[in-house]
């Protein structure tokens, strides 16, 4: 037996042929219009990079916000956690410490959402400054824009255009009152105890409350005299509407004079209605948003308080004209009732001098017409009388008429009945006031004219010498020489401001750089006594305070006057609204509606005496009485 050796390649090889041999032949055929299995069509593949495409943006734009998001938090100060009533968890946003000033903060909850509230430090006075009152609201506007877009995840390009409804609810809000009770802010309960009557006592003066034993207010409003205006008219008119406002309102309603140019309320007036609660805690009130539970009005907010939102909600759209007005007049009109009560002999005065005018004019069967003239830094809003006054024939012509229109009997009117009507007409008068002396000297005034009061008198310059020199022939009641508190006061062409900001502070002597200190000695002249009514024992001391005064600022100085300041200011003040007191109760008003009293006068005779009757006639162009003027 033998063995042999076989090549496997050429096994291989037969192997192959045998199959190949075996295969038929591929028949010929045309192509298919299906698609052969296995293979994809470009539609299904254009699909597939389109969805893989978006996923791979989808991603990385959550890998943005993601690291955008963690590189926000990681920067972010500690926060403080809050949790509210509603169960929902928040804390401040910003930084790590509250702001030592008043603002509002913003915070947030746990799961992004935002709200807003007001920081005022505990260590701060009541009240603040009135610049930061108006921050205030300046600064809510901004947050509350803020918190809306950040909300919204969108951030606006522009604030919204035009204003919200005066009681709209911004649902952002955070109140105070929640904020400190629940420790997000350091208020009411983070302190000891709350402010005890004492501390109360010091920031509303005597008109506060002092039982401690009643509750804090649940809703309040406090009005604010501070102005950096000298008249007293703005302030009246802004005092009564605040007024009425609270009462519509149902908030506690309390005041403070600090900062008053004109000093202490109660020299004027008696305390307001004091309300059977407690003041709230300083750190409590704010000036924005008007829904906060207790509020500040002050000259400083007026335009957020009584501004544009405020006049769209109270003015009636369904009347036109000075119609339109009644809602805010009714307001200013509460406000006057319960707060125009003058004080101790002031009110005596007022009492007896209406009566003595009841006695010789209406007692003869006459009426009496007020007539307010105001000159001074008030001009006439009518075009031709802008850059000058009013003439005075235009207010006796105003006057004569109502008075015609009292007394003209119909046609066919009886001779008997005639001549009782003129007699009645003759024994009417014009009763007076004017900022400016000269208005009663005048010969309009003269003939039928009657001085409203003169306990206080505002003299020109020539009758305050006339009455120093002995030679006054006046027979005004009330007149006395210088020298007593009830003093006539020099004063020239009507109120000015800057002639009310300088009683009391003697003439100021131009500083020139590189002059030597001016020596402590007055030069006592003329001018002096007309201005500043004076004792030579106080002159030392007011250049003094005069000196400290321009160091601490102008409006510091206004704020808080010297006592020989505040003494004229006073007897300004009172003189004014004397006369205010016995027009307010005649029987017909001629004035001009530029002016505060003017509008002050329709508001103390009534709507249906001034407005429906018209008893109260405006010698002031065309213009309507408003309530809200800016």
């Amino acid at each position: 037996m033998s063995l042999r050796r076989n090549n496997s390649s050429s096994l291989i090889s037969q192997t192959k042929q045998h199959l190949l041999a075996e295969s038929p032949l591929p028949s010929p055929s045309l192509p298919s219009i299906v698609p052969r299995h296995g293979k994809k069509s470009k539609a299904h593949s254009l699909t597939r990079k389109i969805i893989r495409l978006l996923v791979w943006l989808i991603g990385v734009t959550i890998l943005l916000w993601g690291t955008d998001r963690l590189l926000r938090s990681s920067g972010r100060a500690p926060a403080i956690s809050y949790l509210s009533s509603d169960g929902g968890s928040y804390e401040i946003v910003g930084e790590e410490d509250l702001p030592d000033t008043p603002t509002p903060v913003m915070v947030t909850d746990r799961r992004g959402r935002s709200k807003w509230t007001i920081s005022i430090p505990p260590a701060l006075d009541f009240p603040l400054k009135p610049a930061a009152y108006a921050g205030i609201c300046s600064m809510s506007d901004e947050i509350a824009q803020h918190v809306r877009e950040t909300k919204s995840n969108a951030v606006s390009t522009h604030s919204h255009s035009g204003h919200y409804g005066y009681y709209r609810v911004d649902p952002n809000y955070m109140d105070i009152g929640d904020a400190e009770e629940h420790g997000l802010l350091p208020g009411f309960s983070s302190r000891s105890s709350s402010l005890g009557p004492a501390n109360e006592q010091s920031m509303l003066g005597s008109l506060s409350s002092e039982d401690s034993s009643l509750p804090i207010c649940d809703r309040s409003l406090t009005f604010l005299l501070a102005t950096p205006s000298a008249g007293l008219g703005p302030t009246l008119l802004s005092l009564w509407l605040a007024y009425g406002l609270a009462q519509r309102e149902h908030r506690a309603f309390f005041l403070d004079s600090t900062g008053w140019p004109y000093g202490s309320y109660t020299t004027y007036f008696l305390a307001p209605p004091t309300p059977k609660c407690r003041p709230p805690p300083k750190t409590q009130r704010t000036s924005c948003p008007h829904y906060a539970k207790h509020l500040v009005i002050s000259a400083a907010t007026t335009k957020w308080a009584f501004g544009h939102a405020f006049t769209d909600e109270f003015e009636d759209p369904k009347k036109i004209g000075v119609a339109r007005q009644r809602p805010i007049f009714d307001l200013i009109r509460t406000g006057y009732e319960a707060l125009f009560k003058l004080q101790g002999e002031d009110a005596s005065f007022l009492e007896t001098r209406i009566a003595e005018l009841n006695d010789t004019i209406r007692g003869k069967g006459g009426i009496e017409v007020g007539v307010h003239v105001r000159h001074g830094d008030r001009h006439p809003y009518e075009f031709q009388y802008q850059k000058s006054y009013i003439p005075l024939a235009k207010y006796v012509e105003a006057a004569r008429d109502l008075i015609f229109d009292e007394f003209e009997g119909p046609k066919g009117t009886n001779r008997k009945k005639q001549e009782s009507a003129e007699n009645k007409e003759f024994a009417s008068r014009l009763i007076v006031a004017s900022d400016d002396p000269e208005v009663y000297e005048s010969e309009e005034m003269k003939k039928g004219g009657i001085r409203a009061q003169g306990r206080i008198s505002l003299a020109s310059k020539t009758h305050l010498d006339e009455v120093k020199d002995g030679k006054s022939k006046s027979k005004s009641k009330g007149m006395k020489k210088p020298g007593h508190l009830g003093e006539t006061l020099g004063w020239e062409g009507g109120f000015f401001t800057p002639v009310f900001w300088s009683l009391g502070l003697g003439p100021r002597i131009p500083k020139v750089e590189g002059a030597p200190t001016p020596s402590r000695r007055r030069d006592v002249g003329p001018e002096a006594h007309y201005l500043t009514p004076r004792s030579d024992s106080s002159s030392t001391s007011a250049s003094s305070s005069l000196e400290d005064r321009e160091a601490e600022g102008e409006e510091d100085a206004h704020a808080h006057p010297s006592p020989e300041s505040l003494q004229l200011r006073e007897l300004v003040g009172r003189s004014y609204l004397l006369d205010l007191g016995v027009l307010g109760q005649a029987d017909r008003i001629v004035c001009g509606v530029s002016a505060s009293g003017c509008r002050i006068l329709a508001v103390m005779m009534g709507w249906e005496k001034a407005m429906e009757r018209g008893w109260w006639k405006n010698v002031d162009g065309e213009f309507d009485w408003k309530g809200v003027v800016w």
